[in-house]
């Protein structure tokens, strides 16, 4: 009795079926669908069930089916290249597409952290000051974070019904500056004012090379 139970865990192991997907038209209205085993196999099968056949050994490899129904997709993993095989399994062939498979995950902000209000509120700070600007991306993302050009300042209307708020810490510095603070998970980016954006607002804009933009908006004296 006990052997029987194993083998039919063994058997229901070894022929547990993922992602079932149904093609379009044209290929025999066949069904494709992925088998776990040794090893993950794609194969295909009629609607009624018959004639189920093996297709091609997709290994870890993501797979899909093109929109004709005509040729199954994978993605190889650690690579921006692609393998497309056609629907019987034949003509396998890889290509390597202009562009990143896998994108890098959006950083987890947080902040503005004093002395910077985050909007609506206008930071009030003296025309010419280094202001600390600080934030947490959600750990080290190293110091390459802001996209090319980044960051940016552009002179925008001041709002006279805005709540102000005192930029109340100041650093000496002659230029804009990036550090990282790994016992407080804290970024931060020293912006050198200008002398001239005296009685000026200016929006000061973020742009982190994953796609994130913050701003924080200032009032100068």
């Amino acid at each position: 009795m006990k052997r029987l139970v194993v083998l039919s865990c063994v058997l229901f192991l070894f022929v547990t079926a993922t992602k079932v997907f149904a093609t379009f038209p044209g290929q025999n209205g066949r069904i494709a669908f992925t088998r776990i085993g040794f090893e993950k196999e794609i194969r295909t099968i009629n609607p009624d069930g018959s004639d189920e056949a093996f297709v091609y050994s997709a290994g870890n490899w993501m797979s899909d089916v093109s929109p004709d129904g005509s040729k199954f997709l994978f993605a190889i993993p650690n690579s921006n290249n692609l393998k497309v095989v056609n629907f019987d399994g034949t003509a396998a062939t890889v290509i390597s597409p202009p562009f990143t498979l896998f994108e890098r995950s959006p950083y987890t902000f947080t902040g503005f952290f004093v002395p910077v209000d985050n909007p609506p509120i206008r930071n009030v700070a003296k025309a010419g000051s280094a202001v600390p600007v600080k934030f947490s991306l959600g750990g080290d993302q190293g110091l390459a974070i802001f996209a090319s050009g980044s960051p940016t300042s552009q002179l925008v209307q001041c709002d006279t019904n805005a709540t102000l708020s005192d930029v109340e810490e100041t650093v000496s510095a002659g230029n804009s500056s990036l550090s990282y603070d790994a016992l407080f998970d804290k970024y931060t980016y020293v912006w050198k004012t200008n002398k001239s954006w005296a009685n000026t607002c200016r929006r000061l804009i973020l742009k982190f090379k994953e796609g994130t933009v913050k701003t924080a908006e200032f009032s100068f004296k």
